[in-house]
């Protein structure tokens, strides 16, 4: 074959010819590429016909946790919910960082409101109960009748 370099193509499968089923249907002859041209039995169905049983079926990701925990931490600091909330919207936050990679700056922001108002939370009770605690002995005096 004497062929210049002008009318080679650089795509295998121009030059090359199609395997018919076999083993390797799909594989442009004479190389390792796969023909992503030709359709195959294992390809998705059409919309509204059922799924070929051996195809692959898409997993969307809906961002159900990072959202979830986005709204609780707005939430959270804007109507003051102090603790149940920011606990759920912090262990949301932290799955939806794990299991949705495509909603990370929700998830990342959802986390970081609800841990600021889990630390507001924990610094108000702890503030409190020190405040109780120096006010309870003279509070509780003035109150004993000692006639």
């Amino acid at each position: 074959m004497t062929s210049t370099i002008s009318e080679q193509t650089t795509d295998p499968a121009a030059n090359a010819d199609v395997t018919g089923s076999s083993a390797t249907d799909g594989i442009v002859a004479g190389s390792d590429i796969p023909n992503t041209n030709r359709a195959t039995a294992d390809t998705a169905a059409p919309s509204g016909a059922p799924a070929t049983p051996g195809a692959p079926v898409p997993v969307r990701e809906s961002g159900a946790f990072s959202i979830t925990s986005f709204v609780l931490g707005i939430a959270s600091v804007t109507m003051g919910w102090t603790l149940v909330a920011p606990i759920i919207g912090l262990v949301l936050g932290i799955m939806g960082r794990r299991s949705e990679p495509g909603h990370r700056a929700l998830s990342l922001w959802g986390i970081i409101l609800n841990a600021v108002m889990l630390t507001f939370t924990v610094l108000a009770l702890v503030f409190g109960l020190i405040v109780l605690l120096a006010v309870l002995p003279f509070v509780a005096i003035d109150s004993v009748n000692f006639s």
